[in-house]
């Protein structure tokens, strides 16, 4: 899915949407590699103990995605070819853009701001072209 992104942006010159950014996840970007092979030292990060451990091939993991990612637009096909063999996922019908802006609001009311994450939960460990 992430290398579906990859191509999308970078060697289709697609939109810039598709760049593939995630929470929970982060992975090494190698652009000389060959293509599906240019992510690569994935993690994910253990929801009940916070730790970032190798993503395990043999697990299934749960992806939340919106409905036009989900439907394999910005190169993200792979998503749209799980739904075609496995069916269409859970639909939460959120608003994601107004979850958002209550989020926000809910946290300005608390007296606190939104802040940038810390770099060590960006989901690009490292980038070379």
């Amino acid at each position: 899915m992430l290398e579906d992104a990859l191509i999308n942006f970078y060697d289709n010159y697609g939109s810039d949407g598709s760049f593939p950014y995630a929470y929970g996840l982060r992975y090494d970007i190698d652009m000389s590699r060959p293509k599906n092979d240019r992510v690569y030292h994935m993690e994910i990060k253990e929801r009940r103990s916070g730790k970032w451990v190798p993503i395990d091939m043999s697990k299934r993991y749960v992806v939340v995605v919106n409905s036009y990612i989900a439907e394999g637009r910005d190169g993200y096909t792979t998503l749209q070819e799980v739904q075609q063999q496995r069916g269409k996922g859970v639909d939460t019908y959120l608003d994601y853009a107004m979850s958002f802006a209550k989020y926000v609001q809910s946290i300005n009311k608390q007296g606190k701001k939104v802040m940038r994450l810390p770099k060590e939960e960006h989901c690009i460990k490292s980038y070379k072209k």
